[in-house]
């Protein structure tokens, strides 16, 4: 999970139930979770998003949520060697 920016918002990796991992935003103004990026989904390059190991949120520029996070991605996630 991220630090809480200026902007009252936190970005965080969740495993949801009956759905695909990700990494999430929640803005603590609109009271709101956004997706970011969700596995399963296009890393382009043919590759696919797997699995993500941490986020970080910055305030730059002023006004924003720049979200980093870090995930594996392979061509095929079921793919395990």
């Amino acid at each position: 999970m991220s630090l809480l920016n200026t902007q009252r918002a936190i970005a965080f990796v969740a495993t949801v139930n009956g759905g695909p991992n990700g990494v999430f935003l929640y803005d603590g103004v609109a009271n709101t979770v956004s997706t970011v990026v969700l596995a399963g989904g296009s890393a382009g390059g043919g590759r696919t998003f797997c699995s993500f190991t941490s986020v970080a949120l910055a305030d730059s520029p002023p006004g924003s949520a720049t979200t980093a996070f870090i995930g594996e991605t392979q061509v095929d996630c079921s793919d395990t060697l």
